[in-house]
């Protein structure tokens, strides 16, 4: 299997759809990856919500794959389009089977691995002691948990948090962390309100405080991976450019 091939979407991975057609807007959204059969094709599974009139036969089709070295683009056309799999289907993915053809190898277009987005989110955090990024990243027990929510109650201050993706996000630092901090955080908004470790990867600090910070979510459970997923993509589709405090454009990704 070559490099390119390696890159290609993989059986029950989440990806990122774009979906195009003529006299059609575009449409972005989740999926989650059926089959790969050995000639190239795919399948794909869809979100309940999506406008079945979008799929059309030879409609050009863009995914975006997280591999361990970055995020992956595919271009791909649609040869068929089918009902879901009932034997397989989770909750939440009861939209169509689609059936995608490559048009031309995988290409890596960003070494971090999810799309970002541009928007001031409060969060709240609190610094982690006693096990460090990778340890986390395994697995945390229940009483690890228990103790680093019952810290992050007594933590009234509100950061914001500016660039958001599954897999990481970027935020405002008023108190210092260096590189390999574990760090427990909230985010406050009411469309995501999420838990989770993460590991900060870099840290910027500036005379006088704030810096800026940004960490890799360590262990974070599908379930909540889907939502960060959903929020990004929603966000991004419903608010367009309305000024520097909304701003949706792609960035960098975690």
């Amino acid at each position: 299997m070559t490099e390119l091939e390696s890159a290609a979407p993989a059986v029950d991975q989440r990806v990122i759809v774009t979906l195009r057609g003529p006299g059609l807007d575009t449409c972005e959204t989740s999926a989650v990856v059926d089959s790969v059969a050995h000639t190239g094709t795919f399948d794909i599974r869809l979100r309940a919500d999506v406008d079945r009139s979008r799929l059309r036969v030879g409609a050009a089709v863009t995914v975006d794959s997280v591999r361990s070295d970055g995020l992956w683009r595919t271009q791909a056309r649609v040869v068929d389009v089918g009902s879901p799999s009932i034997a397989r289907e989770p909750a939440g993915w009861g939209g169509p089977r689609v059936r995608l053809s490559p048009a031309g190898s995988p290409r890596r277009i960003d070494t971090r691995r999810f799309q970002r987005l541009h928007v001031w989110t409060p969060l709240r955090w609190v610094l982690v002691t006693g096990f460090d990024a990778k340890s986390a990243a395994g697995g945390y027990t229940h009483d690890a948990l228990e103790a680093a929510r019952r810290d992050l109650a007594g933590v009234s201050r509100v950061e914001r948090a500016f660039n958001l993706g599954a897999g990481g996000l970027a935020f405002v630092a008023n108190d210092p962390v260096v590189v390999e901090d574990v760090i427990f955080l909230q985010l406050e908004d009411p469309a995501i309100d999420i838990q989770a470790f993460a590991g900060v990867v870099w840290a910027r600090h500036m005379p006088p405080p704030p810096g800026h910070a940004g960490v890799e979510f360590l262990g974070l459970r599908d379930a909540d991976q889907d939502r960060l997923l959903d929020y990004v993509l929603r966000v991004r589709s419903t608010r367009g450019r309305t000024g520097p405090g909304h701003l949706t454009r792609q960035v960098r990704s975690a």
